[in-house]
Parts: C-alpha cells; structure tokens; sequence
C-alpha cells in the first residue's frame, strides 16, 4: 500500500502497528508520526500514536496525541480511555479522574466510562473504590480482556488475590496472544 500511496495515513498507522508489535520502537515512532503528519486530522491516527507512545512510557507525548484524537472525534471512546491511562501513568490522577466523570457524565450507562474512573480510582490508591467500578463493567455484556485484567489487578491491589485469578483467567480466554492477560 505505501508503495503505491507512500504518505497514505492508515497504512503508516498499520505499518506502526506490525513494527510496534515486532518490538522495533523507533521505526514504528517513525511510522505513527509520518502517519499523523499526513493526515493530522485523523483522530484514529493519533489515538494509535498515543497509545504507543504511553507503551513507551513517553506520557507527556502520548497525553498530547490523545488528547488531540478526543477533540477530533469525541466519540472515539478508545481514546478517552487511553487518555485516562496516560494520565493517571503521567502521575496526573486528579485529572484522569476528572476526564473520566466528565466521559461518565455524558456517557452514564458505558462500560467505557466505568473502566476509566476505576483506572482513575487505582492510580489515587483507592482500590476498594477501584474494585467495585471494575465488578461493575466487568458484568456488563462485551466487556473486553483490559477490563478483566484492570480489575484482577484491582482485587491484588485490594488485598482479594483469590478472586483476582477468575479475573486474569478470562482474560487470557479474551486475549490469548495478549501479553499482559
């Protein structure tokens, strides 16, 4: 595809992707930001590059990616939860918390908005809080493998080891290639 259309946004972000996976970092750095100066206005782009980017531990970067992909699609729910992860990564809880209500207050009954303010609650230390947010979207149908593996970390952190097990446990039923599950 990049032969035939070299500056083509979706299939740098693709390129990224396979060399993020393939563990060579500073060509997929490469690819996310060629991607995103082709087209900067698409939101998935930079969602992409921002989610590397907080892989990489570059929160201050990723923040700004993704903070750039919600204010060009505020529907892109993918972003605002990794905006949250970033944040509350960055050291930034408070405001994590923040984006997630505000995320939570215009999306009241989304899984989405759950798994972000217990991300938040987590990164405060409030675990207990954590928890109970995470049983929450966990019951809820489609929940996916970050969900399960939030809150199985979340019952560790809470003291509740036993039951954290069940949780990573369908995580890797959701994700088995994932190598965090």
């Amino acid at each position: 595809a990049l032969a035939i259309t070299p500056g083509d946004a979706r299939a740098l972000g693709a390129r990224g992707l396979v060399l993020a996976a393939l563990g060579d970092a500073g060509l997929a750095r490469d690819a996310f930001a060629h991607a995103v100066m082709g087209a900067p206005g698409d939101a998935v782009a930079r969602h992409n590059f921002g989610v590397f980017l907080r892989e990489l531990g570059d929160h201050d970067a990723a923040i700004e990616q993704l903070r750039k992909a919600v204010q060009l699609d505020p529907a892109l729910t993918t972003a605002h939860e990794a905006l949250v992860g970033a944040l509350a990564d960055g050291g930034r809880a408070d405001e994590a918390m923040r984006h997630g209500q505000d995320f939570a207050a215009r999306h009241p009954d989304s899984g989405a908005a759950l798994v972000m303010q217990a991300a938040a609650h987590f990164a405060q230390g409030r675990m207990e809080e954590a928890v109970e947010l995470y049983r929450r979207a966990a019951a809820l149908p489609g929940a996916d493998a970050a969900t399960f593996l939030g809150f199985g970390n979340a019952l560790i952190s809470a003291g509740h080891a036993a039951e954290a097990t069940p949780q990573f446990a369908r995580a890797v039923e959701l994700a088995p290639h994932d190598a965090r599950a």
